[in-house]
């Protein structure tokens, strides 16, 4: 069975020498990797790796967490314009709860990358914290041609329809594999494997058993096994609609 992390963020320090880390994710199973912007600081990094290996395709954009005072969103238009045969989505983007006080910021910011996914036809990888409702809102105001995936969705059932409905699929992570998760699990099983794909968030969302930061797309199949559990589906069949979902989404123009 082989697998694609559709959201990790390799080119973190914490992952150098990469090639070591690369040999090893490949020997369980891991072969391709989508590996997501937060901002500016590391458009280059990614762009870098994605024309170092053949196996990691970048997303370009500025993390809600990272969207106040960033003033010059045309660089952002300037930099997919450039390297737009190279990438696979914009992102990540979105709207993040925690950080209240650039709530309005963080909208601006959205709207603008969900603006240039539709100029230059490239689906999105959305962050979204306790703001499904409010993304849900916004991308029916901006509807994507190529939908994009809701990462790390953790929302109702209602939410999880809504979303699908506009053509999303929802990215499944460690939070499944925690006692907690028992409310996503549940959604999940209602849901069904064809709206789904996998990814870790490396080296962040950890499983089980591990703290935060030590995360890795090594990671993959131990929430590819709770998930089959959860689904009660053939092992193989199972994976090999994950990963078609996951080529429809970002291979598939």
């Amino acid at each position: 069975m082989v697998f694609i992390d559709t959201h990790c963020h390799i080119d973190f320090k914490c992952f150098e020498p990469l090639d070591e880390h690369l040999a090893q994710w490949h020997s369980v199973g891991v072969e391709h990797f989508i590996v997501p912007s937060v901002g500016p600081e590391n458009w280059q990094r990614v762009i870098n790796l994605s024309e170092q290996y053949e196996h990691i395709f970048p997303a370009l954009g500025i993390h809600p967490c990272f969207s106040d005072g960033f003033a010059q969103k045309e660089e952002l238009a300037q930099w997919v314009a450039r390297f737009c045969q190279q990438l696979v989505a914009i992102g990540e983007c979105g709207l993040d709860r925690r950080f209240k006080d650039t709530i309005e910021r963080q909208k601006e910011v959205f709207i603008y990358q969900l603006q240039l996914a539709q100029q230059f036809s490239l689906p999105v990888t959305i962050h979204s914290v306790r703001m499904n409702d409010e993304v849900y809102s916004i991308l029916k105001r901006y509807p994507l041609s190529r939908g994009g995936v809701i990462h790390a969705f953790q929302g109702s059932l209602i939410q999880a329809k809504h979303f699908i409905e506009l053509g999303f699929k929802l990215g499944i992570g460690g939070a499944i594999t925690w006692p907690r998760g028992e409310n996503l699990r549940s959604v999940i099983a209602q849901i069904g494997v064809q709206h789904l794909v996998l990814e870790t968030d490396s080296p962040d969302m950890p499983i089980v058993g591990q703290r935060k930061g030590e995360n890795t797309p090594a990671a993959i199949g131990y929430i590819f096994e709770t998930l089959s559990s959860v689904l009660a589906e053939d092992a193989k069949f199972l994976s090999e609609i994950l990963y078609k979902n996951s080529e429809d989404v970002f291979f598939t123009s």
